[in-house]
């Protein structure tokens, strides 16, 4: 079970970023609660989660609290691929392009 979660969350991780929405801790609660109301599949929250982008960090209890409430593990993966420290985003950047050739030579 923890192979399939690891797995699950370096797909989310590998996932390209096209425009994240950037949202608060609290705007990113009222997302989940009225996903819940809407009761959206685990696979359709999951995807919301992952177009998404916090610009403050959970705390852990707020973590634990969030992942308790979500359907299935599909949910529970991005959530924590969302809320891992932002390292992730050093694999969304673009590497620098290689200098010419004749540059390296030098």
């Amino acid at each position: 079970m923890r192979i399939g979660i690891v797995i699950a969350l370096a797909a989310v991780l590998a996932m390209p970023c096209y425009a994240a929405r950037r949202i608060t801790v609290e705007e990113f609660e009222q997302t989940l609660a009225s996903c819940k109301a809407a009761h959206q599949s685990d696979a359709s929250i999951a995807r919301q989660l992952s177009a998404m982008e916090l610009t403050e960090r959970l705390s852990s209890a707020r973590l634990n609290r969030l992942k308790a409430g979500l359907p299935g593990i599909k949910a529970r993966t991005a959530l924590l691929a969302l809320a891992a420290p932002r390292s992730s985003s050093i694999l969304r950047q673009r590497r620098s392009p290689t200098p010419p050739r004749r540059t390296l030579t030098r």
